[in-house]
């Protein structure tokens, strides 16, 4: 028999926002979820392909520096096509929100966002 703590997922936020990742972090622990923290897409990614099997969701930020949130996308879609990944975007018709969404992401967080919004994406594909 298996206790509710073992089956916490963790979810990963990727943003180079360091308020908006505590803002995120805060909700997730909130909703009792176990969140974890990369500043960027490289960070991000290692996180990822080094704890795939615990992380359940990854909430993703369009736009950053260095490496983009389009290819962090394909670059966590290649270690795991069936990741769960969370846009989130202070943009609502972007060309690269439509492409992650038609290829495969779960949701989308227009910034700013209410807390429901991202609890019933949770919720929809758990």
């Amino acid at each position: 028999m298996q206790n509710s703590e073992s089956n916490k997922k963790k979810i990963l936020v990727i943003d180079d926002d360091p308020s908006l990742r505590e803002t995120l972090c805060d909700i997730i622990m909130l909703e009792g979820h176990v969140p974890v923290e990369a500043a960027c897409g490289k960070e991000g990614c290692e996180i990822y392909k080094n704890d795939m099997d615990n992380i359940g969701f990854v909430i993703l930020d369009l736009v950053m520096p260095e490496i983009s949130g389009l290819e962090t996308f394909y670059m966590l879609r290649e270690i795991n096509e069936n990741v769960k990944i969370i846009v989130n975007s202070g943009y609502d018709e972007n060309e690269d929100i439509l492409e992650m969404l038609n290829n495969g992401a779960v949701g989308f967080l227009h910034k700013p966002f209410r807390i429901n919004e991202l609890i019933s994406i949770i919720k929809r594909n758990e």
